[in-house]
């Protein structure tokens, strides 16, 4: 009786210690998946690039950012970009020199980020996103899409 309580508790540890490993280090074959849209301002030269990656055994980590790098490899970094951690929808328009985002939580704003491109963040609640998924196209905005 002892050997098989030993036994599943060693198992249970191990199955709970792969999981949380794998949902932060994916496994060689599991690399993240990188979704990259570009916002090219219609005054200046600016271009800003809304970035996602998902990673983890089953993509269930997510981390979006508001950038103006175009490298698709990156680690987040709160002072040169907006930074939006979660799997939450993430919908936005691009309208003048004014890019929207409507999120779940707002990001900090990035000190080091120097664009023309005006950012304004809009923070829905779980209702408000949740019929944002159906009516995004009606109200004319985009969906970051994997």
């Amino acid at each position: 009786m002892k050997t098989v309580l030993i036994l599943v508790i060693s198992a249970t540890v191990l199955i709970l210690a792969i999981g949380y490993y794998t949902c932060d280090h994916p496994f060689p074959g599991f690399k993240p998946v990188v979704t990259k849209v570009s916002i090219q301002s219609p005054h200046h030269d600016d271009v800003l690039y809304i970035k996602r990656k998902a990673w983890g055994l089953l993509g269930n980590s997510q981390v979006i950012v508001v950038t103006n790098s175009p490298d698709e490899q990156f680690e987040p970094d709160a002072d040169r970009e907006y930074v939006f951690r979660g799997l939450s929808g993430f919908f936005y328009e691009f309208e003048g020199d004014t890019l929207t985002v409507y999120v779940r939580a707002a990001s900090g704003v990035p000190k080091d980020l120097h664009t023309e491109i005006h950012i304004k963040q809009v923070v829905l609640n779980n209702p408000d996103m949740m019929d944002m998924h159906d009516t995004y196209k009606e109200r004319g905005l985009q969906e970051l899409a994997w």
